[in-house]
């Protein structure tokens, strides 16, 4: 969302800001509203939860992106779900609001997928081997409907042919991850992912999103951290002690010596160590105002898992 990136990057007044060659002219903005960028911003938001069964949370409904009277579940189910995501983590005073609906979304296209096993003839809606993990365009929730082509009629069932899916299962990738919030319904819990409290306050957080390589923390504070190779260890728990320590295990996914970047977002401020396998690799400063900007790190990862821990030390 461009409003999200005006957002963490205010942008200033500029003279000659771009040239039209043929009308052989400059353009340019010195002054301009930046509350507009809040109210274009809320009307997505509004826009994209008006899709999404907010006022009838059917099973059918709840997640899905209705984009006409007779298909739901397409693409832009996934798509805006990770929007609705990203909006909770990185701008909602209520995170608890908008994960519930995002993560809804993000799960629901993967029902179109059609597989089985050999029990089942590899699939419910369409039979056969050689169907087993084709998936469907859009859902038809009605018996007796269309396709965005007049002339093909379908029943109550997945599409029987593909088209812009693919961007949403991207989108359903994307957005994977373990979400972690203080629900005021269900207390501590974790979107994609098990979470356990205990006596001290650790948190131990088992990961189960399937792509296993983001976690976004709402509490105690903000911040989120992302592996742009591997994923964290499978059934392995990332541990979380309070704003002072974070620790995961590293899958190395390509089964060869190398380095992993770790992308760490909205660290409170102040002075970290990085440690891998009880080896220190590095420090470094989080300034104030700077939450928000991403900060990369560089791991070794050498065997088969890695330890590593993110210490805060002041």
């Amino acid at each position: 969302m461009w409003q999200s990136y005006a957002k963490l990057n205010p942008i200033k007044p500029e003279e000659q800001f771009w040239y039209d060659k043929n009308r052989k002219k400059w353009y340019s903005y010195t002054s301009f509203d930046t509350s507009m960028i809040d109210r274009f911003m809320q009307n997505q938001l509004d826009g994209n939860l008006a899709l999404r069964g907010l006022f009838e949370p059917g099973y059918a409904n709840l997640g899905t992106a209705w984009s006409g009277q007779y298909v739901n579940l397409d693409y832009m189910t996934q798509m805006g779900g990770v929007a609705l995501l990203d909006y909770a983590y990185r701008f909602s005073d209520r995170p608890d609001r908008y994960i519930n609906y995002g993560y809804n979304s993000l799960l629901a296209s993967w029902a179109l997928m059609n597989t089985g096993t050999k029990k089942t003839d590899f699939g419910y809606w369409y039979r056969g081997e050689q169907n087993d993990g084709a998936v469907g365009w859009a859902f038809s929730p009605y018996q007796n409907s269309r396709t965005y082509m007049n002339y093909i009629k379908v029943g109550r069932a997945p599409w029987r042919f593909d088209g812009e899916i693919d961007h949403g299962l991207t989108g359903g990738i994307h957005g994977s991850g373990v979400y972690l919030l203080d629900d005021p319904d269900f207390g501590l819990i974790g979107y994609g992912g098990n979470v356990r409290m205990d006596k001290d306050g650790t948190v131990s957080i088992i990961p189960f999103d399937g792509v296993r390589r983001q976690v976004r923390i709402m509490t105690p504070v903000r911040f989120s951290v992302e592996l742009m190779q591997d994923g964290f260890r499978k059934d392995y728990p990332i541990t979380l002690r309070g704003t002072e320590e974070l620790s995961f295990c590293i899958e190395n996914r390509s089964d060869k010596p190398h380095n992993t970047t770790i992308r760490a977002e909205g660290m409170p401020e102040g002075k970290y160590t990085v440690m891998t396998d009880h080896k220190m690799i590095t420090t470094f400063n989080i300034e104030a105002g700077n939450a928000h900007h991403p900060y990369y790190i560089e791991v070794p990862v050498t065997d088969k898992h890695t330890q590593v821990k993110l210490l805060k030390t002041n």
